[in-house]
């Protein structure tokens, strides 16, 4: 077998608080969607056009509100980020998508994990700390 029995150590990712910056200008959260290929999150731009799994405005919509909320109650914790993602979703399925929003938006369309660890991965501005398992 190429490589061996194992396939080595892992590394998850913490991702640090300070990656994430919804703020543009005077409003400390700016968040949009651009269709289906970039979300506007304060003044950093999120280019999703690879994922291609998206098929409504409305998931990319959330996917940007999720950002935001994924970054104020679970990231810079001990949890990685797939295991921040699966509280947040964990969250949202209890408590329903309105919790990604202090106002009833109404055009949301849940997203899976995947197109939301998507987007993240795609952030410029994102900075990690790592945890090795073995």
């Amino acid at each position: 077998m190429e490589g061996g029995e194992h396939f080595g150590a892992i590394t998850e990712r913490v991702p640090l608080k300070e990656s994430f910056d919804a703020s543009r200008g005077r409003r400390d959260v700016k968040i949009d969607a651009r269709g289906l290929k970039e979300i506007l999150f304060g003044r950093l731009s999120i280019d999703i056009s690879a994922v291609d799994q998206l098929v409504d405005t409305s998931q990319t919509r959330a996917i940007g509100d999720m950002i935001h909320y994924y970054s104020v109650h679970h990231a810079g914790t001990e949890y990685p980020l797939r295991e921040g993602l699966e509280r947040m979703i964990t969250e949202i399925e209890r408590a329903g998508i309105d919790i990604l929003s202090p106002f009833k938006e109404g055009d949301y369309a849940m997203p899976r994990i995947f197109e939301v660890a998507a987007a993240v991965n795609r952030m410029r501005s994102l900075r990690v700390r790592q945890i090795r398992f073995y």
